[in-house]
């Protein structure tokens, strides 16, 4: 996405970037983006969050969600609070299919699941510094030896979006890296993304164009529950609007030769 500079050529759009900025930049970028009655939301949906996650969080009731006929089991856990918000569904969802190719090579795209469980598999994420952690962008890795599964929670919406530039070719770029120099042959991957955050990824998504076999979504009926629905009946997919974080979520396989990721 490029906008004329003062010479009539194009120049790309700059943006903070979330991973590298501090706090202020992106309480600025929120206000800027989402007016001061967002942020301030924010500010007090986050200090009631973490005020219930250190007293009343474990005492809360298990309870479980539907996908493609399976029972899962919601996930909480303190660290970003995931019971109230898509990676209640996202990381069961994952975590199973990890799972399923245990033994085999993962490569885990954005570093998430290490903050909730022990991870054996690669992880690559550019921006976030941690031990065994691979700083790379997606569209640039060349891994030595090619994995069976990929995997990626709530990170392929920040891609091109989120970065120093924004760029509306950065996520097939990237996915097509993914496919054609990461994965195996008879190779999977399995996606989650929050729809409504990122217009680039929801209009690639929802056209066809990043080619996924199959694309699952879930809305969001209440603070604490979500349902699998059609794409016709995925209703209102705005960010942050009826809820602080996503309303509706794409769980988006591809498969080689085949192979199934569930």
């Amino acid at each position: 996405m490029r906008n004329p500079d003062r010479t009539g050529k194009t120049a790309p759009v700059r943006a903070i970037n979330m991973y590298a900025a501090g706090i202020r930049d992106r309480m600025r970028r929120i206000r800027r983006e989402k007016g001061w009655v967002f942020l301030a939301r924010k500010m007090a949906v986050f200090a009631l969050r973490h005020i219930y996650a250190r007293t009343f969080l474990r005492f809360r009731k298990s309870c479980t969600f539907i996908f493609r006929g399976a029972e899962y089991r919601y996930f909480f856990h303190p660290y970003n609070f995931t019971w109230d918000n898509e990676r209640a569904i996202e990381i069961p969802i994952v975590l199973k299919t990890v799972e399923s190719f245990r033994g085999l090579r993962i490569l885990e795209a954005g570093n998430v699941l290490s903050h909730y469980v022990p991870v054996t598999w690669d992880v690559i994420d550019k921006f976030e510094y941690a031990p065994g952690v691979i700083n790379l962008d997606l569209a640039d890795f060349r891994p030595g030896s090619r994995y069976d599964l990929i995997v990626s929670i709530s990170t392929l919406e920040h891609v091109g979006y989120d970065d120093n530039e924004r760029d509306s070719e950065k996520i097939p770029t990237a996915l097509e890296n993914l496919r054609d120099n990461c994965l195996k042959p008879d190779g999977a991957m399995l996606f989650t993304m929050p729809l409504g955050y990122n217009p680039f990824l929801d209009e690639l998504l929802f056209s066809g164009r990043i080619g996924f076999d199959d694309v699952h979504y879930f809305r969001r009926v209440a603070r604490h529950e979500w349902v699998e629905v059609s794409r016709e009946n995925l209703g209102d997919c705005s960010y942050g609007t009826t809820y602080i974080e996503a309303g509706a979520v794409a769980i988006a396989e591809y498969r080689c030769a085949g192979r199934s990721s569930g």
